[in-house]
């Protein structure tokens, strides 16, 4: 995980990482650091350490309290009515206040869950790994029990899902496919790869059983009863499951059926070697902002025309409640840097 793992390797002020994670405002933090009251590894810091250059990773401690970094990923058990915002003009119960003060201005959530929907939400402090997590072509599994009206038929419902059900998406139909894992009495347990707005809701509707209430259970290989949070509960997201998560990144994108024929219609290419559209094609799928940035240093004006993957530039829209054009000026101020892009269209 090139990405994460230099980020983590970055040398930043003493007094911003500080003030990133809660621990003041970064007059507070200078006011602490001049009486004495920060160490890091273990040494109290000098009066003007204020500047001092700390590794990222490091976990300084500040008036007897450690700062360690936030986590990759976090999970959170959502209760119901809480909108999947950072905040709420309406007033109505928002994301704002469910992550410790420390992790509030590293993470974002992955897309979200309907104010009327329970369980599983995924916080996430990275841009390309939250890509992978809701892009479809990833093909990352939400699982949901659905408590739904009806009698069922569980061979014509499973068949129904496997075959694909039309739905409309923002005035264009759509045909979206899932996995009935199970049904008892009313409840029907099933897994999609997509996460579009109210979608497990709409196509259960389309197939004659309207939803009572709707539970996320799993993200991939995130369980919601192993990550032990109880509801309204956030924490770290670890072990096999935070190694899963890490591996996304790592792994090659899958390649699309349409760039497929592409690739097939410019024929075969030699060893080592691609077409052009070949070499663009993979660099989009592979290569984020930041790792781009490691081959060649774009110029401003290249960044004033690059344009952020759609998942990333809707969930970045979503999250601020702003236009997508306000997103994506957001993202190429910042160079593609999804949690900076956040707090300027937050704050």
């Amino acid at each position: 995980m090139m990405e994460a793992t230099e980020n983590e390797d970055r040398l930043v002020r003493l007094d911003k990482l500080l003030a990133e994670r809660g621990a003041g405002s970064r007059k507070d933090v200078d006011r602490m650091i001049r009486k004495g009251l920060v160490e890091v590894d273990g040494e109290i810091v000098g009066k003007s350490a204020a500047k001092l250059k700390v590794p990222w990773s490091s976990s300084p401690i500040a008036d007897g309290f450690d700062y360690p970094p936030p986590p990759m990923l976090a999970a959170y058990h959502k209760p119901l009515g809480v909108v999947s915002t950072m905040r709420d003009d309406r007033g109505r119960s928002d994301l704002s206040s469910v992550l410790p003060l420390s992790w509030q201005k590293s993470l974002h959530p992955v897309g979200r869950l309907d104010a009327d929907t329970t369980g599983l939400l995924l916080f996430s402090r990275d841009g390309e790994l939250t890509h992978r997590l809701l892009h479809p072509k990833y093909l990352v599994e939400r699982e949901y029990l659905a408590e739904v009206e009806g009698p069922i038929d569980r061979a014509v419902l499973t068949r129904k899902l496997a075959d694909g059900v039309e739905t409309v998406e923002e005035g264009e139909s759509l045909v979206v496919c899932a996995t009935l894992l199970d049904v008892s009495d009313q409840t029907v347990r099933l897994t999609v790869t997509e996460g579009k707005y109210r979608m497990v809701r709409r196509i259960l509707a389309n197939c004659g059983h309207p939803v009572v209430s709707l539970h996320r259970v799993r993200y991939g290989d995130v369980w919601l009863d192993e990550a032990a949070c109880y509801e309204g509960e956030a924490v770290p997201v670890e072990g096999e499951a935070l190694q899963w998560a890490l591996s996304l990144t790592a792994a090659p994108a899958p390649a699309s059926p349409t760039r497929a024929a592409e690739e097939h219609a410019d024929g075969e290419v030699s060893a080592g070697k691609g077409t052009r559209s070949q070499r663009q094609a993979k660099a989009e799928e592979h290569a984020s902002p930041q790792e781009r940035d490691l081959e060649a240093e774009m110029t401003e004006a290249a960044w004033r025309e690059w344009h952020p993957p759609e998942s990333v530039l809707e969930a970045v829209a979503d999250e601020a409640s702003v236009s997508r054009e306000d997103a994506l000026g957001a993202l190429r101020r910042y160079e593609g840097d999804v949690v900076s892009a956040l707090q300027e269209l937050m704050s």
